[in-house]
């Protein structure tokens, strides 16, 4: 191939293809069949991160579970457009606060890319042709390069997917459009659950202060409608672990609503911990 005369549309193309099939055949010799991520054949960072690793495309693969045991909390990698940037999208970090040592930023001009860090968004740009292995060189100087033990909240944005039943559950309860609530899903921020809302919250639990923790540990491994694991929760607050927040559902004129989160909300306030959650504003 003339790499000199290749379009980087096409090439980049290619090279997308050529992850994506390195990654499903390493997936397909370690799981035949339709894989499933369970406790019984994946490691404790495969559960945190919600993917086997032959699942992270293979340039960046090395720089994700870098960055995981720095204490970033990776999300979304690898081509992020067919020409466009490579990415690592972060759940618990605003990387525009951040930098590459030095050395670090010196090796990573000397293999032809350029790094931008805006809001969650870490991107990795170039102006050559490069093949995976020089991307994949690139991302390990970038991962090895940012600060260790970056300022961490104990709280992340969930994923859409993961509140999927909730918010369905909601728009059916509240007679809301689900696509309304989607929207309004993306654009949403954290922000500190503050004692009056929490206490307005209407179809929330923990508005009942009186609950201690041995009631909560009690209450929602039984309750009828939907099972729950506190202790799973609480021993990962403890652990210090960054959780999924709470999702509450903002309108005008309307108290606030519990999307989903109630179990986490319960133990946070049982253990006199301060949430955050994701404000769904519509």
């Amino acid at each position: 191939m003339d790499v000199g005369t290749t379009e980087p549309s096409g090439h980049f193309a290619r090279l997308r293809r050529e992850a994506i099939d390195l990654g499903q055949a390493e997936l397909r010799a370690r799981r035949p069949g339709m894989p499933k991520l369970t406790d019984a054949d994946s490691s404790p960072q495969e559960r945190a991160l919600g993917v086997y690793v032959e699942q992270i495309e293979p340039q960046v693969r090395g720089a994700v579970r870098t960055l995981f045991h720095k204490g970033y909390w990776p999300t979304y990698s690898g081509f992020n457009q067919i020409d466009g940037p490579q990415i690592i999208r972060v759940a618990n970090v605003d990387v525009d606060r951040l930098s590459l040592t030095p050395e670090a930023a010196e090796n990573l001009e000397a293999l032809g890319f350029s790094l931008e860090l805006s809001g969650r968004n870490i991107l990795l740009h170039t102006d050559k042709l490069p093949k995976l292995d020089e991307i994949r060189a690139a991302w390990d100087v970038v991962a090895d390069g940012l600060p260790d033990r970056p300022p961490r909240d104990a709280w992340r944005i969930p994923t859409k997917q993961s509140e999927w039943g909730e918010i369905e559950r909601t728009s059916e309860a509240l007679n809301i459009p689900i696509q309304k609530i989607t929207a309004a899903f993306q654009r949403a921020k954290l922000e500190e659950l503050s004692d009056e809302t929490w206490d307005e919250m209407l179809n929330c639990d923990s508005r009942d202060r009186s609950w201690t923790l041995e009631d909560v540990l009690a209450y929602y491994p039984t309750r009828p409608d939907h099972p729950r694991e506190p202790q799973k929760i609480l021993d990962a607050m403890n652990a210090g672990d960054t959780l999924p927040a709470t999702v509450v559902l903002y309108r005008d004129g309307e108290p606030p609503y519990l999307i989903g989160g109630s179990t986490r909300l319960s133990v946070a306030r049982a253990t006199g911990r301060r949430p955050k959650v994701l404000a769904v504003r519509i």
